[in-house]
């Protein structure tokens, strides 16, 4: 969930599941992906250092298919 125009969203997650010994690495290996910053256009991982100029709200170009990127 999110407000246009602002910065930051809230994502809620509920699991259920037989063995609940499984849902704690589930829950990690979604964490990992929410955290990931894809290109929109090839979806490849963006460099740190363009994840950095992203989170400064700066325009930037994928360095893998040289799509611009903005906020």
């Amino acid at each position: 969930m999110g407000t246009p125009g602002e910065k930051g969203a809230v994502c809620k997650l509920e699991m259920i599941g037989e063995d609940e010994s499984m849902i704690l690495p589930a829950l990690d290996e979604i964490s990992k992906r929410l955290s990931t910053w894809l290109c929109p256009q090839c979806n490849a991982i963006l460099p740190m250092e363009v994840v950095q100029k992203l989170k400064l709200a700066e325009c930037c170009e994928c360095p893998f298919c040289g799509a611009v990127i903005d906020r």
